[in-house]
């Protein structure tokens, strides 16, 4: 039986738990992911090898300096070669790195860009971790 995104190719730009795990589930539904990390690797390697390992099941990972010329470039090596991007960081961040459709269609016009935010592109750039909410909903109990 073949998996439902059998050929699939998505790449991740993702930090914590929104991004890793909705690209975790498209991988368990068969994708390729590919992880792109910072150079430091990601933020949540430091939680612990079980916590990064429970996101990213399934995932290759490839470390890369998107504030860099050599990173910008194999980005769009493996932009082109991908059919989606999902990103979660904060909109100046995503905007920063590239990570927009509009900076991306260069190396690949049919890419699919999925941004991940707490208030959309447009609406702020505040952070947005669950706790965040909660406090600001006036749900969070101390």
């Amino acid at each position: 039986m073949t998996a439902p995104l059998a050929g699939i190719r998505v790449l991740e730009v993702g930090t914590m738990l929104a991004g890793p795990y909705a690209s975790m589930m498209l991988a368990d539904l068969g994708a390729e992911v590919t992880k792109i990390e910072p150079p430091t690797g990601d933020i949540s390697r430091q939680v612990g090898d079980a916590y990064f390992a429970s996101l990213n099941r399934g995932k290759r990972s490839v470390r890369l300096d998107l504030d860099s010329a050599a990173g910008q470039d194999r980005l769009g090596e493996l932009v082109a070669g991908s059919h989606a991007l999902l990103v979660n960081l904060k909109p100046s961040a995503i905007r920063r790195y590239g990570l927009t459709y509009d900076s991306l269609r260069r190396w690949n016009e049919r890419i699919v860009c999925v941004a991940l935010t707490g208030y959309g592109m447009d609406a702020g750039d505040d952070p947005a971790f669950d706790y965040v909410i909660q406090a600001v909903a006036g749900v969070a109990e101390g």
